[in-house]
């Protein structure tokens, strides 16, 4: 009996023991996938405004990228080419990004402990329209199955993250940033058909570069044109009299009523040409 009640004991020492035992600091899972998405967001329709104002992100801000859990992990990938990706900490190629997030995990974990920052950015996709491929069908979906009661809900949350993000009593500078916030990811949390994601569009870098691209096209299009112009005009005497005697050089008005006549003969001529 005796031996019994010792073995007893000795089993609940042993459990209670293992009970206390410090095991080593578990990192939760966190999406990468959707942190990924959740981070591309705020580099392209926030953090640009955010660093080009006088107000700053609070300190206490999860949306800060310093607090990324991710963000040391992020700098050690580099891209060699669209089938490759590279680990710079060990110099491992990858034949793709998630394969490259699949070595993180395995090989490099202590990052995700031995760092201070602690925020997982997927919780905060339903803030920022992560979730969301901003299509027509997506739009239509979203009308006939929203509930008001969620979007309320998410609104909420927002509003809550610009306020620890911007507080805006005080300085008119988080004030505005405050305000940039709202606008920008809260108010597209509605069941309004006419309800508009990033309202205040893209931050970076690349938000004019269409504008860019389009005047660069009108540029070299009429440069191209007055080219030609030009070299058909001085071909021969005759179409530089022809020239002269439509505008008789007296005004820039006539003038330009000559070079489409001109342009005019020329196209008219071309097509004779096809008909041939």
């Amino acid at each position: 009996m005796t031996r019994r009640r010792g073995c007893t004991l000795l089993v609940m020492f042993t459990l209670f023991a293992q009970l206390h035992v410090v095991h080593p600091q578990e990192v939760p899972k966190c999406s990468r996938d959707k942190s990924r998405r959740v981070r591309a967001i705020l580099d392209e329709y926030l953090l640009p405004y955010v660093e080009s104002q006088p107000g700053e992100m609070s300190s206490q801000c999860p949306l800060k990228p310093e607090k990324d859990i991710y963000k040391l992990q992020e700098s050690y990938k580099k891209e060699i080419r669209r089938s490759q990706w590279k680990c710079t900490k060990c110099d491992k190629v990858f034949r793709s990004e998630a394969y490259l997030d699949k070595h993180f995990e395995n090989r490099h974990d202590e990052d995700l402990t031995e760092i201070t920052a602690d925020v997982c950015l997927a919780e905060y996709c339903d803030v920022v329209h992560c979730d969301h491929d901003h299509s027509m069908h997506e739009k239509v979906e979203h009308v006939h199955h929203c509930k008001q009661a969620v979007m309320d809900r998410r609104h909420h949350h927002c509003e809550a993250i610009a306020h620890k993000c911007f507080p805006p009593e005080g300085d008119p500078d988080v004030a505005r940033l405050h305000e940039f916030f709202i606008r920008q990811f809260c108010d597209g949390h509605t069941c309004d058909s006419n309800r508009k994601y990033f309202q205040l569009g893209p931050q970076g870098n690349d938000a004019n570069l269409g504008w860019w691209v389009l005047f660069w096209l009108v540029m070299v299009g009429m440069t191209i044109f007055y080219m030609v112009l030009y070299c058909w005009q001085s071909e021969s005497p005759q179409r530089r009299s022809t020239l002269q005697r439509v505008t008789g050089k007296p005004g820039p008005k006539l003038q330009r009523q000559g070079y489409l006549a001109l342009f005019a003969q020329f196209f008219n001529k071309s097509k004779k040409k096809k008909m041939y």
